[in-house]
């Protein structure tokens, strides 16, 4: 019990161990360099295929500890617990880095939208200008854009 609370990222596969952090981060993608060293994740501890080598129970046991050990203070393992701890965090930034993007689109689609209405119509492009100003007198939220820029330098404005 001592064993299990004190390795908690270990997991045993069929007489085998393996390390929990390692399967659940998979990939270290783009965090791979760790102080100047490219690290992966080995393929041994990710599927639980690491097994003890000795003839006898003394040899295997202490095999087993060495390869723990050795586990325990790699690179591409210490990579892989810090990339696990962040994972709430990284989740909430592309949350928000995913809304601001949604809101991007939507701003530009209701601007083309206008361009649309000016060319289908078969308008002058100067319309356009007034055409934002009223959209943004009834509340729509056009973001952020400058009015000569879309005219160009031929606005009369």
């Amino acid at each position: 019990m001592e064993f299990r609370s004190d390795y908690t990222w270990l997991f045993a596969n069929d007489g085998r161990l393996g390390c929990t952090v390692c399967r659940s981060v998979q990939s270290l993608g783009p965090n791979r360099s760790s102080s100047g060293m490219r690290v992966q994740l080995s393929k041994e501890w990710v599927s639980g295929q690491i097994q003890s080598y000795g003839n006898n129970r003394e040899k295997q046991v202490t095999s087993l500890r060495k390869k723990i050990y050795d586990h325990h203070d790699s690179a591409s393992h210490k990579t892989a617990v810090d990339l696990s701890n962040e994972a709430g965090t990284e989740k909430l930034k592309t949350v928000m880095i995913t809304d601001s993007q949604k809101q991007h689109i939507d701003t530009t689609c209701k601007v083309f939208r206008t361009a649309y209405y000016i060319a289908k119509n078969n308008r002058p492009f100067l319309d356009h200008t007034s055409l934002i100003e009223l959209q943004k007198i009834n509340g729509v939220s056009l973001g952020r854009m400058d009015i000569h820029w879309l005219c160009g330098s031929h606005c009369l404005m």
